[in-house]
């Protein structure tokens, strides 16, 4: 079995000077004011240099990296200055009061490496916490989706680019690394035997469940399969109808998560509706966007599942102390009475990226939401979107009915759409980032505590855990890579990847659907052609119905076409 900003500032002996007035003639500081400015962070002093009967200041050249800035100075007597916020301030007031700006020669070199690198005043570093990707339960899909048989094409997936295939061998679903060690092919471009071994499509060569290599046809007679002819094997397992692989090496240490109201034990008390789509940007920014209940009448204005925007208002967010394993927390509209349970939503996030809600239950009746957050890999995510509520009570049986009549397909159309509003903001924010070589904290962005708070937890959390981690984008810190962005107004740009590449393939019951459609789509443009193509050779008292019915037809096509999530 196989075991598992370089800185490009300007010349670095560049120093800008400015002329100062002669003590005498500059204005008198007022009562109390120090010598001594700080400025924005920091705590130089300033000593101007005598030069022919006027005072001249060197300002500093400024370099910056991401970790920290760093502020270096030239001057003549080699000594650390104050921060480039404060000496631009200086550089204002000065031009103004003697208009004059001159450049003296460049330091020697001498001069030079004498420079003091200083360290702008920052925040400690928050405390890290344990942590590893691999030993995480990562959700790949729900079992309804994934194959069910040997007649069921392979499925890729990934976890942080990691490429990984799922595949059914008449026994029970597999997991091994997506990658054939003859010559590197995806395995998942295969199909599976009768026998249930994954057949690479390259060159022939099949795998069983473990992941041992059972057949390679160039083998020369008499000569024994190589142990090393393998793919590693991952641990699966089912919970609550959602398939979970588990990354690192050897058996998992932990059980994979589950909501907490366990849907195996009470699977016939709750109503499920699972949705399934793929994201184009990381997985940070969807934990994000679905962990901030403040955007929703925003951005899902009138929108079923959504709300209005003149109904936004501010929330009371309170958050737990976060460990390994995530934070906790509640949340209520400010309109809302605090000493009333109704008022009160729990959510969770729960590592590596899930976040849950859950309405405080009420006589019978239970609500929650499981929401997974997966890491593809780099600008790419998967969300397993899943709700339920209790089966007994608290909605009426009318309005039961009605739910029940609309079609599944449906509703993941109107999924579709609640995800696609978000889509080109979200993307903006990451892009702007990639752009700029910069964090969030960098930006100095205006945060409320009455909206974002668990925006706030759950970057400051990735600060925390990123360590273990193949890239993160936390508050303060950022490893994930930089410069690769394309603007959300470039056509081709990932955002306007179609429906059906996110949700349709993913998803069988909208794949059965979409077929379905696109049946009806051809059908209704054969229909609206043969009837406008012969309408003029009806008799007058039918031309009015059989234009009627190609308009129909037509129409009828056009919805088919959008249902096929084109």
């Amino acid at each position: 079995m196989c075991g598992g900003g370089t800185f490009r500032g300007r010349d670095p002996e560049r120093a800008v000077v400015v002329v100062v007035p002669p003590a005498a003639h500059r204005p008198r500081r007022a009562s109390g004011q120090s010598s001594r400015d700080p400025g924005v962070g920091g705590t130089g002093e300033r000593t101007p240099v005598r030069s022919g009967g006027l005072d001249v200041l060197c300002l500093p050249e400024v370099r910056t990296t991401r970790s920290q800035q760093l502020v270096t100075v030239a001057s003549t007597t080699g000594r650390p200055r104050e921060t480039a916020d404060a000496m631009m301030q200086r550089l204002v007031l000065l031009a103004g009061l003697c208009g004059a700006f001159v450049s003296l020669p460049r330091p020697s070199r001498t001069a030079s490496l004498r420079r003091a690198a200083v360290a702008e005043p920052q925040a400690a570093a928050p405390q890290t916490l344990p942590y590893h990707f691999r030993e995480q339960w990562y959700a790949v899909g729900f079992v309804a989706d994934l194959p069910s048989s040997v007649n069921d094409a392979p499925a890729a997936y990934s976890v942080f680019d990691e490429p990984i295939v799922l595949w059914h061998d008449g026994i029970a679903l597999r997991a091994a690394a997506d990658r054939c060690p003859h010559r590197l092919a995806a395995l998942s471009e295969g199909g599976v035997e009768p026998d249930g071994s994954l057949r690479c499509f390259y060159h022939g060569w099949s795998f069983d469940g473990s992941g041992e290599c059972t057949a390679m046809p160039q083998l020369p007679k008499g000569k024994a399969i190589p142990r090393a002819a393998c793919v590693r094997p991952y641990a699966l397992e089912v919970r609550e109808g959602i398939v979970f692989i588990w990354c690192a090496d050897g058996l998992p240490t932990k059980d994979p998560p589950a909501s907490p109201d366990d849907l195996d034990a009470n699977a016939g008390d709750f109503d499920v509706y699972d949705f399934v789509v793929e994201l184009p940007y990381d997985h940070s920014y969807l934990v994000e966007n679905l962990a901030d209940p403040a955007h929703i009448p925003i951005s899902h204005d009138r929108t079923p599942g959504g709300g209005k925007r003149e109904n936004a208002e501010a929330y009371v967010m309170e958050v737990d102390e976060a460990t390994s394993d995530g934070f906790r927390g509640r949340f209520r509209p400010e309109s809302k009475p605090a000493d009333s349970e109704k008022s009160w939503q729990d959510l969770i996030f729960e590592a590596p990226g899930i976040v849950r809600y859950r309405g405080t239950p009420i006589e019978n009746f239970v609500f929650g939401g499981a929401l997974h957050c997966m890491p593809l890999g780099v600008g790419r995510s998967r969300l397993l979107f899943r709700t339920y509520y209790s089966s007994r009570g608290g909605i009426p049986r009318v309005a039961r009915w009605i739910l029940a009549l609309k079609p599944t397909w449906a509703r993941h159309l109107n999924s579709c759409k609640i995800l696609e509003q978000d889509i080109k903001l979200v993307t903006s924010q990451e892009d702007h980032l990639a752009r700029s070589d910069s964090t969030f904290a960098d930006e100095k962005l205006l945060t409320l505590p009455s909206s974002d708070a668990y925006v706030l937890a759950y970057r400051k959390w990735l600060d925390r855990v990123g360590h273990g981690m193949p890239h993160h984008v936390g508050w303060t810190s950022s490893t994930a890579p930089r410069g690769e962005t394309t603007h959300v107004s470039r056509p081709g740009h990932r955002s306007d990847t179609s429906r059906f590449e996110r949700h349709v393939r993913h998803s069988k019951t909208s794949k059965a659907a979409s077929r379905r459609a696109e049946g009806v789509r051809r059908a209704g443009a054969i229909a609206f052609v043969g009837l406008a193509a012969t309408a003029s050779l009806w008799p007058p008292q039918y031309r009015v119905a059989a234009s009627t019915a190609a308009l129909l037809s037509a129409a009828t096509s056009a919805a088919a076409n959008k249902a096929c999530g084109a």
